[in-house]
């Protein structure tokens, strides 16, 4: 039953996707006439503005339109708009995965995660920061594959770029307020204008409360499941003349939320505790609501400068990122494991480009990056009785730091072999080294001293690809790429010997292709994967550290299109296939549920065994995704609908995420004078019951569920 009905939602996307192509045969003649084609995408995929169409490499591109219309609004529901992407939650980190590729979900402080994270061309290192809602954005780029050459740092799956909106001279304002069930408000502002002649300043505010949750904590009898958020961002453009383009970015954040972390068993499954059991998907049973806490913030300065011979460009960033975690554990009334800790990092990158200047015969880029982090638990304790008889109680503090370098010089260029033949290649040398010490104090027990342990990881990574003009508007590519994730120390585990290197070998073809006068847009690519030293979590008494385990293979099938089939009508429409499987993992965790009955039963029986041949965790097999935007009048209408094949949770396979659909909607009306709009919008209409975050570990099965069906209103206000 389960395939047939993955197989009629793919069928009704392939449908959509297909039987669009008469209907614009029969519009030609309209097309003609009205002049509608689709408009030109300029990405910065390789570092320089080019046409989406242009670039051999399998991207996703969302415009602030486009987020807007299908329900996006940070980066934790990104997965619902990019078939192929999955960017669950654990705690207080991201920990997403593009093709297969992705992070433990229950990565530690100083963990980088596999699929990185860029806002403006700085990268966001710890997983914390890749959490945020979407204010004063221009778009949105998905990279799929690993992008070890040009961005390097832990690109190992791809790459997610945030470019948010640049001043303008010309003064404008942009005011957002809104309301929705669960008492949630919201509101945003953007305003621009010009200071001098040669300089333009931005500013972007956001701020949301959801003061009910979806749920309720039964043993305390107060909400869970609610969050709130504040943001603040501004940019200045500074123009001292015509070759010199200077800017200079500051933003702060913070948030506050139980999404992702409180937990709930699985139906049929009993926590540590050995009485608590599911009692209804968006309630918990915890001694205390577990919550998250992120305070983040940075600066930039990016300078282009035109040499004439080359273009110079500098990007600078210096970051902090402050989290703090109160987590029941055990997830249960039972006092078995508290967890809580306090996560610091500071975080220096700078980067140098030389690109070659528009119309060089030989398109170059050479560049020189430099990392600098310092991150570390101050402090991280746990307290509670062992899992395991005895049942001794005990409280771990640990305080601890890793220090982080890394060099890295990287070039690529393309070469015309023949008039519609380019050939390009690249290669990046990165030197990473580490550096960890900490104090652990165990009550009973004592006070143990780490000394101070040292690790260094040179990887060469690389990238070769040939694409060549089939036709007006249709590119045909095939890469082959090499992309890492650097080795760390396992913090929560002082004096622990270091994870190594996960290394991935990718293989791809693809092409893109523009067609029926520029209204039909048609891109696909098909991969082949080889992912060696993948860094996996696994438990180690109270805690949970990453370990090198395991060999996977991974291939697939990515279409994206879109599509004007008649005047004012948007098509888009994204599948993804996945196989992705573990070739070698003997020892990866299992667990068996134990039977309830009292303190110390329940939860699971962990045990080694081999998962070879399993799927890889985070992979579903199919996504799919359709959305039509239709204008008539002053009112615009928008449709989406998101399909998940469903996944498994852990390497086992024995938990499992089940597939899910959703549908997000909204009808715009805008004034005639273009100033006031109001938007009615509901996300996940049709109430599925699916989950943010799953973990399964010797206290229990458990899950955070997503979203259900919320709705509201938007008031907007546009002055210019």
């Amino acid at each position: 039953m389960k395939n047939l009905r993955s197989s009629l939602v793919i069928g009704v996307c392939g449908a959509a996707i297909v039987n669009v192509m008469p209907a614009y045969a029969q519009e030609s003649a309209a097309a003609g006439q009205s002049g509608a084609q689709l408009e030109e995408i300029t990405v910065t995929a390789q570092r320089r503005d080019e046409n989406l169409q242009n670039v051999p490499i399998a991207v996703s591109v969302l415009s602030a339109s486009t987020t807007a219309s299908m329900g996006v609004t940070g980066t934790a529901n990104l997965a619902a708009a990019v078939p192929g992407l999955e960017f669950t939650r654990s705690y207080n980190s991201a920990t997403p995965a593009l093709r297969g590729v992705g992070t433990s979900p229950t990565v530690g402080v100083g963990d980088e995660t596999a699929i990185a994270t860029y806002i403006d061309g700085v990268y966001l290192a710890t997983p914390s920061s890749s959490l945020f809602s979407f204010n004063s954005i221009e778009r949105i780029e998905v990279l799929k594959g690993p992008q070890g050459t040009l961005f390097g740092r832990n690109a190992t799956g791809g790459v997610v770029q945030v470019v948010t909106k640049d001043p303008k001279h010309d003064p404008s304002v942009n005011f957002q307020i809104g309301y929705a069930n669960y008492d949630t408000v919201s509101t945003s502002f953007y305003g621009t204008t010009g200071l001098s002649e040669n300089l333009a300043a931005d500013l972007s505010v956001s701020y949301s409360n959801q003061g009910d949750g979806w749920g309720k904590n039964l043993f305390t009898g107060t909400d869970v499941y609610k969050s709130r958020e504040f943001a603040i961002r501004s940019k200045w453009l500074f123009t001292p003349g015509d070759n010199t383009k200077i800017t200079l970015a500051a933003d702060y954040s913070r948030s506050r939320t139980d999404q992702g972390v409180a937990s709930h068993p699985e139906p049929g499954t009993f926590f540590r505790d050995g009485v608590t059991t599911f009692a209804g998907f968006y309630n918990t049973n915890e001694a205390h609501t577990s919550f998250a806490r992120v305070r983040q913030g940075g600066v930039s300065l990016k300078i282009d400068q035109d040499l004439g011979w080359s273009n110079l460009v500098s990007i600078s960033s210096y970051r902090r990122d402050k989290s703090l975690i109160d987590a029941d554990q055990d997830h249960s009334p039972a006092l078995l494991l508290d967890l809580g800790w306090t996560a610091k990092s500071k975080t220096f990158t700078q980067e140098l480009q030389l690109l070659s200047p528009e119309g060089s015969a030989v398109k170059w880029i050479a560049g020189a990056y430099l990392f600098r982090d310092i991150s570390g638990y101050d402090p991280e304790q746990f307290s509670g009785p062992l899992p395991i008889p005895p049942f001794t109680f005990t409280t771990t503090t640990i305080v601890n730091t890793q220090k982080s370098w890394s060099y890295a010089g990287f070039g690529q260029a393309t070469v015309d072999l023949m008039p519609d033949t380019r050939l390009t290649g690249g290669l990046r040398y990165t030197v990473d080294r580490r550096e960890a010490a900490g104090v652990t104090t165990v009550v009973p027990g004592g006070v143990f001293t780490s000394p101070t342990m040292k690790a260094k990881f040179p990887k060469l990574t690389w990238k070769i690809s040939l694409d060549h003009d089939f036709g007006e508007n249709i590119l045909g590519y095939a890469t082959y790429s090499r992309g890492f994730k650097s080795g760390i120390f396992n913090l929560p585990d002082p004096g622990s010997d270091p994870v190594k290197p996960s290394v991935l070998d990718a293989y791809e073809i693809g092409f893109k292709s523009d067609l029926i006068d520029k209204r039909l847009r048609l891109n696909v690519s098909a991969y082949y994967y080889d992912f060696k030293n993948i860094q996996v979590a696994t438990g180690v008494g109270q805690n949970v550290i990453l370990v090198n385990a395991a060999k996977s293979r991974s291939k697939g099938v990515d279409v994206d299109l879109e599509a004007l089939p008649f005047e004012n009508f948007r098509l888009r429409g994204a599948v993804s296939y996945i196989d992705s499987t573990f070739r070698n993992f003997t020892n990866a965790t299992f667990n068996t549920p134990n039977p309830p009955g009292g303190f110390g039963d329940g939860g699971n029986t962990q045990t080694i065994g081999d998962a070879s041949g399993n799927r890889t965790p985070r992979s579903p097999k199919w996504t799919a995704s359709v959305s039509g935007q239709y204008t008539v009048g002053a009112f615009d209408l928008n449709v989406s609908y998101y399909y998940n094949d469903g996944f498994f949770w852990d390497a086992q396979n024995s938990f499992r995420n089940p597939s899910y659909h959703l549908v997000n909607s909204s009808v715009a009306w805008t004034s005639e004078d273009k100033n006031v709009k109001v938007s009615l919008w509901g996300k996940n209409l049709l109430k599925e019951k699916y989950n943010l975050y799953g973990s399964i570990n010797a206290f229990g099965t458990g899950v955070a569920p997503a979203a259900p069906r919320t709705y509201g209103v938007t008031l907007g206000y546009h002055w210019n």
